[in-house]
């Protein structure tokens, strides 16, 4: 696999993915995190296993893949003044014997160090480590990645990739362009936006579904793409028809053409994380959530599975470019991982007296203040 095929499969995998996310809201995800985190996994992965993730990720050899997801990051990390681009991986591991020949290829193929943390005991203190790394990669934008109750004493290990990018507009709207005015939620609904505006030459093709245009960013490396259905077609025909053939052809047929350009702006954001556990195993990754799946290539038990995949991105627009950052998560439990349960009365619970052989309650009660007596 060449590094060009590695970046053309990170795009059929996030259309892929697209294609099954919900289409009644915004929406933002990275395909490139997800990709990048499931990659991690998969390359600790065998057997049956093994070949979901060739399947789905698009891959043979998992040695040269490794080492075409590292040249393939470093595509991605552009030193164009006024574009910043952070890619960044992480494993938290509570596995005693996690391979050495695994924990070198992470090292070297996606510069991701391992940190030996202790999830039987320090689960939530782990939680916020994790989270605060996250944020520092993101500059802040993507907080509390792991909500409270999401690792347990089971976990035994967290594989993390975050994304970072922030880029200027090549050309810049001018703020004094900037107007209010409707947009078209629906048929019979509108709300009040803020339109950025500008006339220029920019990358641009139409067709009969759509209106596509390119707009660059400092350097131009990177750019929005932004596909606009015709006023007489639906935008659920637009997404249903779109492919990596499609979106090809409009990037083949894009022409310099100086057009009026009317976009509004926006800030999406996911309010948390959002598991992609079952959309996941709708695109073949099944055997990893499983309890007898196989990723010997990390520890040799065959007891570790992945419990979940969590997700959470956000992007806003204006008038001087755009900043956007995602993070991905992989949680892995072990099967046969005994741990005792911790009960602490913290906080306000009932209580009974009661007559074990019977089942008879002598007294029964609640304590909302243990410091009041009555």
């Amino acid at each position: 696999m060449e590094t060009q095929q590695v970046n053309s499969q990170i795009s059929a995998f996030g259309l892929r993915l697209f294609k099954e996310l919900p289409t009644n809201s915004n929406l933002i995800f990275s395909p490139a995190s997800i990709y990048l985190a499931l990659a991690m996994a998969g390359l600790g992965s065998n057997s049956q296993t093994l070949q979901e993730f060739k399947d789905v990720l698009g891959f043979e050899n998992p040695q040269q893949f490794a080492k075409e997801v590292s040249n393939a990051t470093q595509l991605l990390l552009t030193k164009s003044e006024g574009i910043q681009t952070r890619i960044a991986n992480k494993i938290y591991s509570g596995l005693p014997n996690l391979k050495a020949e695994y924990q070198t290829m992470m090292k070297e193929s996606f510069n991701s160090p391992v940190e030996q943390v202790n999830f039987k005991t320090e689960y939530e203190q782990v939680r916020l480590t994790i989270n605060k790394w996250v944020e520092e990669v993101t500059n802040d934008k993507i907080k509390d990645l792991l909500q409270s109750g999401t690792l347990t004493p089971s976990t035994v290990m967290v594989l993390v990739n975050a994304i970072y990018f922030k880029g200027n507009w090549d050309e810049q709207f001018p703020k004094h362009n900037t107007y209010k005015s409707e947009f078209n939620v629906s048929a019979n609904s509108t709300v009040q936006v803020d339109y950025m505006s500008i006339e220029k030459k920019y990358p641009y093709f139409e067709n009969d579904s759509c209106q596509y245009v390119q707009i660059p960013y400092k350097g131009k490396e990177y750019m929005m793409e932004v596909i606009l259905p015709k006023e007489s077609v639906a935008l659920s025909q637009v997404e249903g028809d779109f492919s990596q053939q499609v979106l090809h052809d409009l990037r083949q047929n894009a022409h310099e053409t100086k057009i009026n350009l009317g976009l509004p702006k926006f800030k999406i954001e996911d309010p948390s994380a959002n598991s992609l556990k079952f959309i996941l195993s709708k695109l073949g990754l099944k055997k990893c959530f499983q309890g007898d799946a196989d990723f010997s290539g990390m520890d040799e038990s065959k007891e570790i599975f992945i419990d979940d995949v969590v997700h959470k991105a956000m992007i806003e627009v204006n008038e001087e470019g755009a900043e956007a950052a995602a993070a991905t998560a992989i949680l892995m439990r072990c099967l046969m991982m005994e741990f005792n349960p911790e009960v602490r009365c913290t906080r306000p619970f009932l209580y009974t007296i009661s007559h074990k052989p019977t089942g008879s309650i002598l007294f029964m009660g609640r304590v909302n203040n243990p410091a009041e007596s009555k």
